[in-house]
């Protein structure tokens, strides 16, 4: 593997698993109940320890590892277990979830093995008969309350084929060349390793063959943190960063690279390939920086 990841960081990721496990059977079952908003859950634990921080930043593509756990891997590992619960909770089964973007604001930073509490709420779940949106809002604060930093997840179900509709232009933006970076076939692995997101269309090619995607696709949080390194690369602190995230990325990824522009008042960032094709888009804040 790109990066030695030890087979004992899995025991730190036994909340996400059973998170999914969990949910992964109760969205499954009829008579549970179910909800489109208001569904709440908190949770009580102990953030990831100094090796798993220092083995993500490295994979993730920080230049510098730092003792402060990574904001990525928060929302990545810590934050996840909440969303997957919250998810189980919608009347769509969650093995058609797709995750399609985030908000996250980073207020302070954490550092690891000590304790923190999470509230998340469902926000929204609803369709239109073409497509379920779900949105889910999860908040880290730390042992004497204080904000960490809140998460709003952003997820799909699609239910049926949507009517064609022409496409939209927009204004040309000069985009400039800021990372590029390619994965292996084995990076959901990798991904599972670090942060317990097991879903099989990410680590187990026989049974992805057999989706729309027929293979494995990359985790849309695992580009994101590739972005997100790429951009504090730089020398700065994200205080604000939201993406949408467009395309899956198959595994083996092609060549991709990360793009920054500005528009206005606005740091905009894309992920394209070669032919230009984007696969996350999104803009970000720098702390303190006026908006």
């Amino acid at each position: 593997m790109s990066t030695e990841i030890p087979l004992k960081l899995l025991l730190q990721h036994r909340e996400t698993m059973s998170a999914m496990l969990v949910g992964l059977v109760r969205s499954s079952l009829p008579f549970t109940s179910k909800y489109q908003q208001g569904c709440e859950v908190t949770q009580q634990g102990y953030t990831p320890d100094v090796l798993l921080n220092q083995k993500f930043q490295k994979w993730a593509g920080f230049d510098q590892s730092t003792i402060a756990l990574s904001p990525p891997l928060l929302v990545s590992q810590t934050l996840l277990s909440a969303v997957a619960k919250l998810t189980s909770y919608c009347p769509y089964p969650l093995l058609k979830v797709l995750n399609q973007g985030l908000k996250l604001q980073v207020l302070a930073p954490i550092q690891p093995n000590q304790p923190f509490s999470i509230k998340g709420q469902l926000v929204e779940a609803s369709d239109d008969g073409y497509r379920a949106k779900i949105h889910s809002q999860v908040v880290l604060r730390d042992d004497i309350g204080q904000t960490i930093m809140i998460l709003d997840a952003f997820a799909a179900v699609v239910l049926k084929s949507r009517p064609q509709h022409g496409s939209t232009t927009s204004d040309p933006i000069n985009w400039q060349h800021l990372h590029s970076w390619q994965v292996p076939e084995y990076a959901g692995v990798e991904l599972f390793l670090l942060t317990g997101d097991f879903n099989p269309i990410h680590t187990l090619p026989w049974l992805a063959k057999r989706t729309r995607f027929a293979g494995c696709i990359m985790h849309g949080y695992g580009a994101f943190s590739k972005i997100y390194a790429a951009i504090e690369n730089q020398g700065v602190c994200i205080h604000e960063i939201e993406t949408r995230f467009i395309k899956p990325i198959p595994l083996p990824s092609p060549q991709l690279h990360i793009q920054i522009a500005q528009d206005g008042s606005s740091n905009l960032f894309r992920l394209v390939d070669d032919e230009g094709q984007a696969y996350q888009s999104g803009r970000y804040q720098l702390q303190g920086q006026q908006i």
